[in-house]
């Protein structure tokens, strides 16, 4: 799973959420508190990502999860506090609604909503694991795949030298006894080296090239070089 499906993730879980805490409320229920249901999603959803994109991964540390306790903890409260001055605070004082009693304090408050801001907070945590294992996984890929391109081009590197010594060696022999079989091993060197040095470093190569480079083989051994 790439990380750009994580988009459709957040999306799909939003749609969800929305539907469940505004859309069924106001349509199926008939409630009156629309109102306090939108506060309710803005609220969530600008909690869940400060605490998606800044929060955990400021605070995470797999040797001290004491951290990561204090970041969750820290994040639930912030939820319940912007919770409570939206709705007891700024809706009382411009429109003269508010979603409790008023006089109720802001201890009953938080413990009234600990359950739904902690819900939230942890599923945007969760999230965030998600992405962060996803993400340590590619990594670990691309890590390997580089660890085998670098062992390739050591390879080569220690390859190379001695099997273009050896052939070029062959070939003056050929030359000097003025062989008629010099210049078609001298092709075929350059056909090998072209594929071992450009051919080799692309992703994919053609069934066509793979079977060249055997014949080139092939003529290289009857040519002896």
């Amino acid at each position: 799973m790439k990380i750009s499906k994580l988009f459709y993730l957040h999306l799909f879980f939003w749609i969800i959420y929305v539907t469940g805490a505004v859309l069924v409320p106001y349509f199926v229920f008939h409630s009156k508190n629309t109102i306090f249901n939108i506060t309710f999603f803005i609220t969530s959803i600008t909690c869940f990502y400060v605490n998606y994109f800044i929060v955990v991964p400021k605070f995470f540390d797999a040797d001290k999860l004491y951290k990561s306790f204090f970041a969750f903890f820290l994040s639930v409260a912030a939820f319940v506090m912007v919770r409570y001055f939206a709705e007891e605070m700024f809706l009382p004082q411009f429109f003269g609604i508010r979603n409790y009693e008023k006089g109720i304090s802001f201890v009953f408050y938080f413990f009234d909503n600990i359950f739904y801001s902690s819900t939230t907070i942890f599923i945007s945590t969760t999230f965030w694991f998600f992405k962060y294992s996803i993400k340590a996984e590619q990594e670990k890929s691309e890590l390997i795949e580089a660890r085998k391109t670098a062992e390739l081009q050591a390879l080569k590197t220690q390859i190379n030298p001695h099997f273009i010594f050896n052939s070029l060696n062959n070939i003056y022999s050929l030359v000097y006894q003025k062989s008629d079989t010099a210049l078609p091993a001298l092709e075929e060197l350059s056909q090998l080296l072209r594929y071992s040095t450009k051919d080799l470093e692309k992703d994919f190569i053609s069934l066509d090239k793979e079977i060249g480079y055997i014949d080139s083989l092939k003529k290289k051994k009857k040519l002896r070089i």
